[in-house]
């Protein structure tokens, strides 16, 4: 997307006012989102249509909707193709605090993987059943190219768990989703042979309507998963039932703050940040 001298001018003015918005909320506990959501892509054109490029309309929504919710930091899941040019641009603008997870498929070749992370991104996100499918071979290469380029892979779907067994055991992060509602759980069950192993990390999921029953009951399933690999997706739920339900599924203050932000900020941002090395990135 090209840019204008207005454009980058207007992305500075953004960057300054929430680069570090964000550190220090939410009564000092660090947030780092999972799973941020992104807005559809008819719902950011009838925005652009109200005037401004369709970045920095998504910019301005990502970053002031953390700011509300003392969110510090977020992995950004590209729902759609479309958009992705519009995430890079913003997560390359924004880099202490934005990081993309983008779609994508067995096939993605060395070329590809090097310029998106260039661009911000950290993981690609891939259907587990058409995984699988794809084969153990192709897979396998697959963990190894992302490996290379210090990205991690995302498993999606309603089969996710297929895809396990071709995946694990590349020293590759491999995150699925494990969701928590009163009708119970779903996603990855971390009582499945593959729970403690060191590659699988879950992000819990949250229903707004989970009782206190479900999450004890969820709490009491999740104790054979260690809890430094554990993160937490927002999605509708939102951070507040995030932080009133974590503390029920991890007892545990030192895991729990890991859980909350520390764990996702190693993921996505690495285990030694430096926030002072980010200047004006526009």
């Amino acid at each position: 997307m090209p840019q204008t001298k207005a454009e980058t001018e207007d992305m500075k003015a953004i960057d300054a006012r929430t680069l570090h918005a964000g550190i220090g909320t939410a009564g000092g506990i660090d947030l780092v989102d999972a799973g941020l959501h992104v807005p559809d892509c008819d719902t950011l054109a009838a925005s652009v249509h109200r005037g401004g490029q369709r970045a920095q309309v998504l910019a301005r929504f990502l970053l002031r909707r953390m700011d509300l919710t003392g969110t510090s930091a977020a992995l950004i899941n590209v729902p759609a193709p479309a958009l992705l040019c519009d995430v890079q641009w913003i997560v390359t603008r924004a880099p202490a605090r934005l990081r993309a997870v983008v779609p994508g498929n067995a096939w993605l070749d060395a070329p590809t993987l090097a310029q998106m992370a260039r661009h911000g991104v950290v993981a690609v996100s891939i259907d587990g059943a058409h995984l699988a499918a794809a084969g153990q071979a192709a897979a396998g290469a697959l963990m190894r190219r992302l490996g290379a380029f210090g990205l991690h892979l995302q498993l999606s779907g309603t089969e996710a768990r297929r895809a396990l067994p071709f995946v694990l055991g590349h020293a590759v992060p491999v995150v699925i989703d494990y969701c928590i509602s009163d009708e119970g759980e779903s996603g990855a069950s971390p009582e499945m042979e593959s729970g403690g192993h060191a590659d699988l990390w879950l992000r819990l999921r949250l229903s707004r309507a989970a009782s206190p029953l479900a999450l004890e009951r969820a709490g009491r399933r999740l104790r054979t998963h260690s809890p430094q690999r554990m993160v937490w997706g927002g999605s509708s739920a939102g951070p507040d039932v995030i932080l009133s339900a974590l503390p029920i599924l991890i007892p545990d203050g030192t895991a729990l703050t890991g859980v909350l932000g520390g764990n996702a900020r190693w993921l996505a941002f690495g285990a030694d940040l430096d926030w002072d090395e980010f200047g004006d990135a526009a």
